[in-house]
């Protein structure tokens, strides 16, 4: 269900402006499922949706978050890229950075 979403109040930014979402499976509660959101803040900000709360924040980019994608083949893993021109692979069950992919582009996306 979609109500979290629309229960969801980020008030820790009212400015906060987003760029991109994922859905994620939660690997803590199977009656959960995430969304991790990036943007301008260069963080990707994790919530509940079961809960309507952020759980936790993945930062290590230095501008702009712009995409994000969930790993086919593991559900803990996401990857984010950003005008910083890397893309990150993080993992969601222990918060940190596994990756870090430069390129020369400064655009990059997440497929």
């Amino acid at each position: 269900s979609l109500s979290g979403v629309t229960n969801f109040e980020d008030t820790s930014n009212p400015k906060r402006f987003l760029q991109c979402c994922s859905w994620l499976n939660s690997p803590e509660d199977e009656d959960d499922t995430w969304l991790a959101i990036g943007g301008v803040d260069r963080l990707v900000q994790i919530i509940s949706i079961a809960h309507s709360r952020v759980l936790f924040f993945l930062q290590g980019h230095t501008d702009t978050v712009e995409d994000l994608a969930v790993s086919p083949s593991n559900d803990a893993h996401l990857l984010s890229s950003s005008k910083d021109s890397t893309i990150r692979l993080w993992s969601t069950i222990t918060r940190t950075c596994l990756q870090v992919y430069h390129s020369r582009a400064t655009s990059l996306v997440c497929c």
